[in-house]
Parts: structure tokens; sequence; C-alpha cells
């Protein structure tokens, strides 16, 4: 039987993402099977490809939520870039060694019920744009992006005193909030450059698990959400990432971490978590080496009474305060801000938190544009200097041998603050 040929505009997304096996591509199509793909070897003129080969399925439509279907294939290294048949974009492979990255989370929109105007109040089109434009070698995405499928009350890592805060309705997790909040802005990014995808909270199964499950997550067989996601939390293992010689990525789900005491206890999982990424960080030799997580270790929620609110305790407990020594910087999202954290304990990472990609900003009466001693618990590392910026937008990094910079840039795509590795007492400074 021969393959059905995807027609112009069956395929809804299409794009290359690092999974646990290695690069794959991935594409959403609502064809009546998973399009034929080629790979374009380096130095060779793209031309009218060889169709041989056709994507596996991994997900099957599920209407009327998800009507869609979903395809991996994970192309031969040798391969320097992918045609889909019935897509019109070539996707180029990662590059050997990533020279520019974009970093930023926190994307989607939160809604006019919850006081963000998806039409004039939202930038992360504008953002995603103005990234793909740098023309990066790789995308981090650190995690949230639906908020309008996941805008109602459920649970949410924490189990509050308001037990309604507990439950898991029908937030709208399905393939129209998805397109509209992630896939529709998203589009010139999915196109420039491979992307690593992190899980955030609005990803948990109580709200966007099964399209995040179904559309991102980066497991070769797609994680199946439990049918009480509070009583049985999913959790999914960390892994790294070897890209090239000098940077490897930990990408860590923090999903389900409550970020203050006395709410929900999951240390005891998170403690295993930790002892995986311990074993991760001693696999193998780079010069850099990153811990992408959606919600930060160490990031200061706010100030406005003492002592000041730091985030997160559960990951905080469960890490007994410590990384391994070989993680040298933190990535993370879920604050809507961005802000700088250099620590002044001997031995403690650095912290760059960039939940800036578009969703309704943090108060910024919470916190000044700058602090300075700030200890983050019992047991922790003390902040020496951290710097904020109130502003949507995206970091641009570029490692070089041991050391990077980078440079956060606002939804006008101006620079805001700049960051160097290297630099005391802050590796992050306003620009003038």
């Amino acid at each position: 039987m021969r393959p059905v040929v995807a027609q112009s505009g069956d395929i809804r997304a299409a794009w290359i993402q690092h999974s646990t096996i290695g690069p794959i591509v991935r594409v959403i199509t609502a064809a009546a099977a998973c399009p034929r793909v080629a790979p374009i070897a380096a130095g060779a003129t793209p031309g009218p490809p060889a169709w041989r080969t056709v994507m596996t399925e991994r997900s099957a439509p599920d209407p009327p939520d998800f009507p869609d279907r979903v395809c991996d294939w994970q192309p031969s290294p040798r391969a320097h870039a992918v045609a889909i048949e019935g897509w019109p974009q070539t996707l180029r492979m990662p590059a050997p060694e990533p020279r520019r990255i974009v970093a930023f989370g926190d994307s989607g929109c939160l809604g006019a019920d919850q006081g963000q105007d998806c039409a004039d109040d939202w930038d992360f089109a504008a953002i995603a744009r103005n990234a793909a434009a740098r023309q990066p070698d790789l995308v981090i995405h650190l995690g949230d992006y639906n908020y309008r499928g996941t805008g109602c009350i459920a649970y949410d890592a924490c189990c509050t005193y308001n037990p309604f805060n507990c439950g898991f309705p029908d937030c709208g997790d399905n393939w129209t909030n998805w397109r509209d909040d992630f896939f529709t802005p998203a589009a010139p990014l999915l196109a420039a450059a491979p992307w690593v995808m992190t899980r955030g909270n609005h990803e948990l199964c109580s709200r966007g698990g099964h399209g995040y499950f179904r559309y991102l997550d980066p497991h070769q067989v797609a994680p199946v959400c439990a049918d009480n996601p509070v009583i049985t939390p999913d959790y999914t293992d960390p892994y790294l990432l070897q890209l090239g010689q000098t940077l490897r990525l930990l990408v860590f789900d923090s999903a389900n971490a409550c970020g203050q005491p006395g709410l929900r206890d999951q240390v005891t999982p998170y403690r295993r978590q930790f002892e995986r990424l311990a074993d991760l960080a001693d696999d193998s030799v780079a010069a850099q080496t990153w811990l992408v997580s959606h919600k930060p270790i160490w990031g200061i929620l706010r100030v406005l009474n003492a002592p000041p609110v730091i985030l997160d305790y559960t990951l905080q407990t469960a890490s007994g305060n410590r990384l391994p020594p070989q993680i040298n910087l933190v990535l993370s999202g879920h604050q809507h801000l961005f802000q700088s954290l250099t620590m002044s304990t001997p031995g403690a990472p650095n912290v760059l938190i960039a939940g800036s990609g578009g969703a309704e900003l943090d108060n910024p009466a919470w916190l000044p544009p700058r602090l300075a001693n700030v200890a983050t618990g019992p047991g922790g590392p003390t902040v020496g200097v951290a710097n904020i910026e109130h502003d949507h937008g995206y970091l641009l990094i570029e490692p070089n041998g041991p050391n990077w910079t980078a440079t956060f840039y606002d939804r006008y795509d101006q620079p805001l603050m700049t960051c160097d590795s290297t630099a005391r007492p802050s590796m992050c400074r306003p620009v003038p």
C-alpha cells in the first residue's frame, strides 16, 4: 500500500527538538497518515528530495479535543537538514557546537478573565519573531506554554487550603488552545532552530498535561496521565543532552514541586530525582553544564515583608540545597520577569530566570531592580547580588569555552541586561 501523501495545509506544525534519544523531527498533521521525510546532507543543494521514509505515528487522533496526528522521525546524525513532504520549510538539524542560544519561558496568555488581553497585551509573537531573526542554533523553552487552555482552578503542585484548588476540571486542554497559545505565535522560531522543551506547572496533567505529553514531551513513547493526577502525580526523569564538546544540559522536570512548605509533601520523589541528576552529571565531561528546569531552586519571589520569600521549598529540601559541582548555571522560568542571581557562596552556581516570554508579568512592587546579600534558606547559598527586569523578552546566551555571555532583550528587541559568567560581584548588569 502506498503511503497517504500529505496535502498542502494538512501539516499544522513541524519542528526539530532534542529528545531523550537524540534530535528528532516532530510533525502535527490533520492527514490520514504521517508524512514522508527526507534528509539533506551537509553541503547539498536543496532540491526535489526522494521521499523514501514515512514518519512514525507518536499519537493517533483523539477527538474531539485532539483531532490531529503526531508523528516522529529520528534522522541520521549525518543529516544537515530535513525536508517534510507537504511542508514548505526545510528544518535545520542541530549545530555541532551551538553558539547562539535563545532561552525564555512562560510564553502563553492568561486571558481577559485573568487580566491579560491576548489581542493587545501579549508579546509572545513579537518575541518569537525577534529571537528567530537572531538566527539561533538552539532554543530552550523553560516551560508554561499554554495558559488559556489551563486557566481554571486546578491542582497546581500545591494543594492549598482551598479544596477547589486540588482538583482537575476540564480547563480546555485541546488543540485549539495549544495552537493559539503556542504553535501559531511560535512558528517562526520553531522553523529557525532545534528546541529543548521543558515542562512547566501549566503542563501538569490536571491542566495542560495531555497536550504537552502529546505534542512536546521529549520521550520516545509519550507518557500517559494518570486517571487522578492529584492522587497520582506524574514525574518524568531528568535527562542529559550532550551538545557538542563544550556544553551539556541537564533537563529536570520540576512541574510538580510545591514551592511553599506545609501545603503538599513531594520531597521524597524529588529526592530520587536529584539522585538521578547527580548520576547524570557524572556521565560526561564538558566545559559547561547547565541545569534547565521550569521552577527555580533558588529564586526571590518577593521582599515586601521580612524575611524575603524564596522559591522553591520542595526543590531546596529534596536537593539538600546542593547541586552537583559540575553544574555552573541554572536556567529557570516560572517567575514572570527576568532575574539574575549571583551567588556569593563558594561553589554555588549562578541562576538566570527568564519567565518573560509573554505571560502577564509579576507585580513589580514585589521586587526592586537590585538586591544584595539575600539568604535563600536554611543551608542554602547566599545571593550576593540579584538584578531584576520587569519586562517581557528573551535571553540570547553565547557560550565561549568554559565561559559565556548573555543579553536579555525586551519585547522591542532592545537590550536591557548584559551578563558575563566571569564578572563579579554581579554577572548581569543593566544596559546604561
